[in-house]
């Protein structure tokens, strides 16, 4: 909207989103939303209030490791037994609702219908359930970048000498082959 703000003038603007609006009510007229489950017509977008009923969202307590739910409380930190018994090659792992008949739809419709209009209310789904561990992760990979470009700035000033901070080519190629130790140092896949 930036864009168009500096190509039109505000009374243009109005007209185009009027015009845009009244677009998508008679789109939504002649092929009204369907319900992204079972396809039924709903208001809006999403799932219709049956099928959203019959998801079962993961919420505490699960286990800390493969993020499947317990019927009680067990207290923080506490694995389930086949997270012990056989410890997956991670270290979390998270999902948003149980895998059963209307998720199994969904999933199905995104992966092998070519459903990608899924895709963003599947994903906010799932951000929701990973919000602790995205936010560990944007942590570590942060303090992780943070140290590689301090270490580079500090080598880079040491051999330019004490009085210059001018950096070189050859301080922006070790920045970022250092960078991507710390980031395989954090656990992050980097793609040199």
């Amino acid at each position: 909207m930036l864009f168009a703000s500096k190509l039109f003038p505000a009374p243009l603007q109005r007209v185009g989103s009027v015009a845009q609006s009244a677009l998508r009510r008679m789109l939504d007229l002649a092929l009204p939303p369907l319900c992204a489950a079972c396809r039924e017509p709903v208001e809006g977008r999403g799932l219709c209030p049956a099928c959203w009923s019959k998801l079962s969202f993961i919420t505490r307590p699960y286990c800390e490791r493969l993020g499947t739910p317990f019927v009680y409380d067990p207290g923080p930190g506490i694995l389930s037994m086949e997270a012990i018994a056989d410890p997956p090659a991670y270290n979390r792992a998270r999902a948003a609702v149980r895998f059963d008949e209307i998720s199994r739809a969904l999933v199905h419709a995104l992966k092998y219908g070519d459903r990608l209009d899924l895709a963003p209310m599947m994903g906010r789904w799932i951000g929701q359930a990973g919000r602790e561990l995205l936010a560990e992760a944007d942590a570590r990979a942060g303090a992780a970048a943070l140290a590689a470009l301090m270490g580079a700035a500090f080598q880079s000033i040491s051999r330019a000498g004490r009085n210059s901070i001018a950096p070189s080519r050859r301080a922006g190629r070790c920045r970022r082959a250092q960078a991507g130790q710390a980031n395989r140092a954090a656990g992050w896949a980097v793609a040199d």
